[in-house]
């Protein structure tokens, strides 16, 4: 005769199977929220620190950080609700805006041949022709590769194409560029657009920022991690740069290379669409190969052309 189960012990029985059905559940979940962790943060350090191209042509993506709506509203608020640098941060910035001993073009002696001229269209250019040191200025605005101008908007149109990776030419920009910022009066407004075979606002979208401290410092911040890679058209950024409202008061632009098209006509195109002419200050950089049509630009437009070269040639 079988004996009929215990009650008791079918009970104890299920009980041990849920509570070890439960641990293996708890264990699974735990595993499973520490595997996404994982690569939350594995995400979060690729978009932070991403690789650097191997060659010219590995890519025209040009990589900068972007701003989130709600961080630049406050940056635009002037408030000091968000800094995202810190004191070593700041001390960064500071160096590489005054250290020139990793760069193979000596600073304070490149100097820059300047042309100008009235416009044909009634801007004033400085009808200037000298060597001026590209270390220092004589108190304008905003100066740049020894070029000035006076307003309350700049803009800043730079070339980060692949050529822009020898003898140093990055660093040099990086660091005229943070100077140049570093200099405007609190009460000025700047952006900075780099371009290769595409166009990259420094803020990710088209508004202005102060020229005081925690925006001076993210854009340097900014800046100093451009990377160079690419072919090299303008055109992209000129759309950019004139569809900032309200409109700049001046830009600089500049290039160590050559475009694939007449960029006059079109500059000038952009430009008097919005009325009355933004002076447009252009640079050669250490080539000369598109001077004729930068001095083209800076003449229509009441500005300034100036060729800054390698003193080593």
């Amino acid at each position: 005769m079988i004996a009929d189960p215990d009650p008791t012990e079918e009970r104890g029985e299920r009980r041990l199977v849920e509570a070890v059905a439960g641990h293996a559940m708890a264990f699974g979940l735990i595993v499973s929220a520490l595997v996404h962790l994982a690569l939350l943060l594995l995400a979060a350090f690729i978009f932070m620190f991403p690789p650097a191209g191997s060659g010219d042509d590995a890519g025209s993506a040009i990589e900068v950080a972007v701003l989130h709506e709600s961080e630049l509203a406050e940056l635009q608020a002037g408030g000091e609700a968000f800094d995202p640098f810190s004191t070593s941060d700041l001390a960064m910035v500071e160096e590489i805006t005054v250290s020139t001993q990793d760069l193979s073009i000596a600073m304070p002696e490149i100097v820059g041949e300047r042309t100008g001229g009235p416009s044909p269209l009634g801007g004033a250019g400085s009808g200037a022709a000298a060597e001026t040191s590209i270390a220092g200025g004589s108190g304008g605005a905003a100066s740049f590769f020894g070029l000035e101008s006076r307003g309350t908007r700049f803009v800043y149109i730079v070339d980060v194409s692949g050529s822009m990776r020898q003898a140093g030419k990055l660093g040099v920009l990086q660091q005229q560029l943070i100077a140049s910022i570093n200099g405007l009066p609190e009460r000025a407004r700047f952006n900075v657009i780099f371009y290769n075979d595409n166009a990259q606002i420094l803020t990710g979208n088209k508004k202005w920022l102060r020229a005081e401290g925690s925006q001076k410092r993210f854009a340097a911040r900014i800046i100093r991690g451009v990377s160079s890679g690419g072919g090299t058209n303008p055109l992209p950024a000129f759309e950019a740069a004139f569809s900032l409202r309200p409109k700049p008061d001046a830009i600089f632009f500049m290039t160590d290379g050559v475009f694939p098209y007449d960029l006059a006509p079109e500059a000038l195109r952009l430009n008097l669409s919005r009325g009355a002419l933004t002076p447009i200050n252009t640079i050669s950089f250490i080539s000369r190969e598109a001077a004729d049509q930068l001095q083209r630009i800076a003449e229509q437009s009441g500005g300034v052309y100036t060729h800054v070269r390698d003193p080593a040639l």
